[in-house]
């Protein structure tokens, strides 16, 4: 599967809504829904995140010092490789629930209506999105460690300011020269930081929104379970009663 092409244009994940809706089977229709529209807000909001990546590659690279632009640049590629292990977490997500909405479909497709909501249960999303959450957060940490050294590079720079206030006159036109290549350094190193913040914040809430989300999904899974135990017992209890009946309390 394209991992580009957005879940909502995926054939079976349609197929799938369609079905659903036809079955009359709307909270689950609008579980797959809310789903989906999480992950496609995930995709949008990564997108940016490394968009706004290239340009403080960019801004890195403006740096006069060249010690404080290698430790900088350090802390780019790492945050880059972050930045990919969580598309790594949500593109795999992704294709799994493509593969499971599949083979919902031929359950479906094959056993009924009754056995299409189990197999949507039996997908246990609420426990994938909980591995997604913490992959997420520990992402967003390193954002928050990324912007702590920051600022202990910014520190380092402000010594050197120090430093250099106490050049002799001798040679004041190179320490004025050096003096406005250290503000203009400093004005990067804010920027970085205040990226590394941003995107910190930004994962938080992303982590947010996949938890609300699992605790939303777990209930409805939950319940399901429940009701799939007691019509073990009913039907252990009358084992005449009829595959229609049961399908009536499957679709309550």
């Amino acid at each position: 599967m394209d991992t580009e092409v957005k879940l909502s244009d995926c054939p079976e994940i349609k197929e799938l809504l369609q079905v659903l809706d036809q079955q009359s089977l709307y909270k689950e229709k609008n579980d797959v829904i809310s789903l989906v529209q999480c992950i496609e807000h995930m995709e949008k909001t990564l997108s940016a995140m490394n968009d706004e990546l290239k340009v403080m590659h960019c801004e890195v690279g403006k740096l006069y010092d060249n010690t404080m632009k290698a430790k900088c640049n350090k802390l780019m590629e790492k945050s880059g490789e972050k930045l990919r292990q969580t598309k790594y977490l949500i593109d795999t997500f992704k294709n799994n629930l493509i593969v499971s909405a599949k083979q919902a479909l031929i359950n479906y497709k094959e056993k009924g209506k009754e056995i299409l909501v189990l197999a949507l249960n039996s997908m246990k999303i609420p426990f994938a999105l909980d591995v997604l959450k913490k992959g997420i957060y520990k992402v967003s940490d390193h954002m928050q460690i990324n912007a702590v050294k920051t600022d202990s590079i910014r520190e380092e720079l402000h010594e050197a300011g120090f430093h250099l206030k106490n050049v002799g006159r001798a040679i004041f036109g190179k320490a004025t020269k050096e003096k406005e290549q250290l503000k203009a350094d400093k004005g990067i190193l804010a920027k970085i930081r205040s990226f590394f913040e941003r995107s910190e914040n930004t994962l938080l809430e992303m982590a947010k929104e996949v938890d609300s989300l699992s605790v939303k999904l777990r209930s409805s899974y939950e319940k399901q379970l429940s009701v799939k135990e007691d019509l073990k017992q009913i039907k252990s209890a009358n084992p005449l009663k009829s595959k229609s009946s049961l399908s009536k309390e499957i679709a309550r």
